[in-house]
Order: structure tokens, then sequence, then C-alpha cells
């Protein structure tokens, strides 16, 4: 299994089961009160979609063509989580960063390279 096989498991499992089943126009599921817009006013349907947006128009109070959702990833280093190995022996810090990987010398018996922490 390739890294970005994992990776993408890792993510669908991190944002829980109910990711891997969203609906195919999840994004545009967005609040009223949260959109931003995204078009003008008297935008039709198609300009919209046509500008990556979404449209919806069943409110008139509210923004028809707006920013679609998208999930957010938050990716950090834990200095004192369990690591788990993203490296090898004598990797460089920038070896490390160049494959997405923390790095973390300061403790000479724990892992350099590890995976962050995604959340």
């Amino acid at each position: 299994m390739g890294r970005y096989t994992v990776c993408w498991v890792v993510s669908i499992l991190i944002l829980g089961a109910d990711a891997a089943y969203l609906p195919p126009n999840y994004s545009c599921a967005v609040q009223p009160g949260l959109r931003k817009d995204c078009g003008y006013n008297g935008i039709t349907a198609d300009e919209c979609v046509k500008k990556g947006c979404c449209f919806d128009d069943w409110r008139p109070d509210t923004i028809r063509c707006y920013i679609p959702w998208t999930p957010q990833v938050i990716v950090r280093c834990k200095e004192y989580a369990p690591r788990v190995d993203c490296g090898f022996p004598g990797i460089t810090k920038d070896q490390c960063n160049q494959k997405g990987c923390c790095y973390d010398s300061s403790d000479p018996k724990a892992l350099r390279c590890f995976y962050p922490d995604i959340m």
C-alpha cells in the first residue's frame, strides 16, 4: 500500500465513518447564516455553478450563490505523543520534512522522523 493510500485511509478514519458516506453534493450543505458570497445579485444557477460555487434559491433572504464547504484537516507534530516511524536511520531534517513528516532530535532515544498527528 502506497503512502498516498495510507494517508487517504487515515484521513477517512479520522474524519469518521460518516465522511466515507457523504453524498456527492455534501460541500453545498452550508447553513444559510454561514455562507460566503460567490456571485452577484441576480446571478443565475448556471452562472454560479460554472464559477465552481453552490446555488440555492429556496430562501429569498439568504445568499444564493456561495462558496462550497471544504473539510479542514489539522496536522501537527506532538512532542510527547507515541511516534510512528516515518524515516530511516540517519535521515536529515530536510529529508524528513520533504516526506511531510515531523522531525525532533531533542531526545536521542526517540524516533527523530515521525508521522504527524492528524486531527
